[in-house]
């Protein structure tokens, strides 16, 4: 009976379909909105089940209705810009979008009924059993990446109403929803909720009421199906050249050594600027050399109080609005506030043309939220000389005592002689001492790895080198590796991929108290926005990242060690961001995970350095 069951599932909700454009679209920009709040965005994906899978296999959770935790705002731009791009890169008939969005819409009033029903009987978990109702529909291909309890509830969704008696209530709340979502007549209420002692009127009020959320979730305007979709298609197109326009931001601003610069010659290249001036908030008012801006009628003041976006078509200007505006040679000033926890930090003035910024308005918040990025780096930023006086000294520091105990080693050899039983020993910590130095060698040129050098690093071959040095002065961490057998090849200098794999290698072994297992994985011609990269996921499971630590883990300076400094993730970072990369990472009570996308050298580019 019950293979019976299993079987139906696979027929008839085992549909897996795509993430509606119109979700997409909403959580990217969501995501591009320095001010969006986590809540919002776990909001969305929870109304459409195919965006929920896409991060449930990305870390399976030990409750469904904790899914979130590990992931930040990065993760939920990355994932929906995947999503959102195979979406575009492949479209799909007219009859296939009806069986889309009739699949979406079965899924989300099951998810709505599965909320109710618990709600009503008092289950100890409704939002569990919404989200399990919810995925329900997309049948057992996500079977590996939900919790035990969740699965056996989709399992057994359709079970026979007989067969449910002593169940667990979330497997009957599930099962219910599947026969009133698909059918939901007096029979079906009768067979399945008799002895729940629910009401009918209440059991019709709670499908109603699901349809009813719907309904207003869609809020659609008087078109037909084809053009809303259609419509929804331009605005995810648009959203994610929004995403591209922020990753090139954040590279940009990430490589410069000046940033009002970089934001002059950026405001001028994609939106046309006039010289952007960035005025930075004081106690006593916003402040851009020489000039202190303190008057509330000036349009710094203003686009900082309000918020929002101010030109001089607005209002009379000051004088030294007047006086900015002559220095700009263009018709009219604009003020753009840069935006942090709510807060105006500083604004950027500049020249335009036109008062009309219809076109220009997502892209300005854009350009204000890589500002804030920006800024909010550049106040932890130390200066690359200190990083190279401070490597330097340390390699030379640590080399001393590692010099000494070599030689005394080799004088005790010399005085216990050839057949001593302590030779054998004295040679493992011989042994150890040379590696040490060979690993503490690569710090020495951390400054210069800084500047970034681009190159040629086979991405499997470095692995295998480094994985077979730890692997030997750890044995007590157990090394696996999951590497791509394309052999792989990314657009950074080999010592400087070693460089970035020795810091992460030492903080998980760190995290692990020399004790534990560490995975490493590779995948080549991953694609994000349409660039190849080259991922690289190193895993640990050891402690988790504190909370506190992890708001800003790659600043110099932060670290859970109190005799160290803190520097080797934000010299990771930088490297990685130099080179055209990304790094996030995700971590919970126990074990991390870092993942790096690192720009892919392909054969032909690799085969023109070398002749050139």
């Amino acid at each position: 009976m019950f293979d019976g069951a299993s079987s139906r599932l696979r027929s008839q909700a085992g549909t897996i379909f795509s993430a509606t454009p119109r979700t997409l679209s909403n959580l990217l920009n969501l995501c591009l909105d320095p001010d969006t709040d986590k809540q919002q965005m776990v909001a969305i994906v929870e109304t459409d089940p195919s965006l929920l899978t896409e991060f449930l296999q990305m870390e399976k959770p030990a409750r469904l209705e904790s899914w979130h935790q590990p992931f930040d705002k990065n993760h939920f731009l990355c994932a929906t810009a995947k999503l959102g791009m195979q979406l575009l890169q492949n479209p799909i008939s007219t009859e296939q979008r009806q069986a889309v969005d009739s699949q979406w819409r079965l899924a989300l009033l099951q998810g709505y009924i599965g909320e109710g029903l618990a709600d009503a009987i008092d289950f100890t978990s409704v939002h569990e059993a919404k989200l399990t109702a919810l995925l329900a529909s997309m049948g057992d291909h996500l079977m590996a990446y939900l919790p035990a309890d969740a699965r056996q509830a989709i399992r057994f969704q359709h079970a026979p109403s007989a067969s449910l008696v002593d169940t667990q209530p979330l497997i009957r709340i599930v099962a219910v929803t599947t026969q009133l979502a698909r059918n939901p007549d007096t029979q079906i209420r009768k067979d399945y909720l008799t002895d729940w002692g629910l009401p009918d009127a209440d059991v019709k009020g709670i499908i109603n009421t699901a349809r009813e959320r719907i309904t207003c979730l869609l809020n659609e305007p008087h078109s037909t199906p084809a053009e809303q979709h259609d419509l929804d298609l331009e605005n995810l197109t648009r959203a994610l050249n929004a995403v591209q326009v922020k990753t090139l931001l954040d590279q940009q601003f990430v490589a410069t050594r000046s940033l009002p610069t970089e934001i002059r010659r950026l405001g001028a290249l994609l939106f046309e600027l006039k010289d952007c001036h960035l005025f930075t908030h004081m106690d006593d008012g916003f402040w851009c050399q020489p000039t202190l801006i303190t008057s509330t009628n000036s349009i710094v003041i203003r686009a900082a109080s309000s918020g929002s976006i101010v030109t001089s078509a607005d209002t009379a200007a000051m004088v030294v609005d007047q006086q900015i505006l002559e220095d700009c040679g263009a018709e009219f000033l604009l003020a753009l506030p840069v935006m942090q926890n709510k807060k105006v930090i500083a604004v950027v003035v500049a020249g335009i043309h036109s008062p009309d910024l219809t076109e220009k308005q997502q892209g300005l918040h854009i350009f204000a939220a890589s500002i804030n990025d920006a800024m909010s780096n550049n106040s932890d930023k130390i200066s690359l000389a200190l990083v190279q006086r401070t490597a330097k000294k340390i390699t030379h520091e640590v080399n001393n005592p590692l010099a000494v105990v070599q030689n005394y080693l080799k004088i005790l050899s010399l005085k216990l002689g050839e057949e001593h039983e302590a030779q054998g020993s004295i040679n493992i910590i011989s042994s150890e001492i040379l590696r040490a130095a060979e690993i503490v060698k690569r710090y020495n040129h951390i400054g210069d790895e800084l500047q970034f050098q681009p190159g040629t690093a086979d991405c499997n071959e470095a692995i295998s080198e480094l994985i077979e040095i730890f692997d030997r002065s750890y044995p007590d961490i157990s090394f696996t590796k999951e590497l791509d057998c394309k052999h792989p090849l990314v657009n950074l200098e080999a010592d400087q991929f070693k460089q970035l794999l020795v810091n992460l290698f030492k903080n998980a072994i760190e995290a692990m108290n020399s004790h534990g297992e560490l995975s490493i994985h590779s995948t080549a011609d991953v694609s994000f926005p349409d660039s190849k990269y080259v991922e690289i996921e190193i895993t640990d499971s050891g402690r988790g990242i504190d909370p506190e630590l992890a708001a800003n883990l790659f600043a110099p300076g932060v670290t859970s060690k109190s005799d160290e400094a803190g520097l080797g993730l934000a010299i990771v970072k930088e490297i990685i961001a130099r080179a055209g990369g990304m790094i996030s990472f995700r971590t919970g009570s126990t074990g991390t995970s870092f993942r790096l996308l690192l720009p892919q050298l392909s054969t032909d580019s690799v085969e023109q350095k070398e002749s050139s």
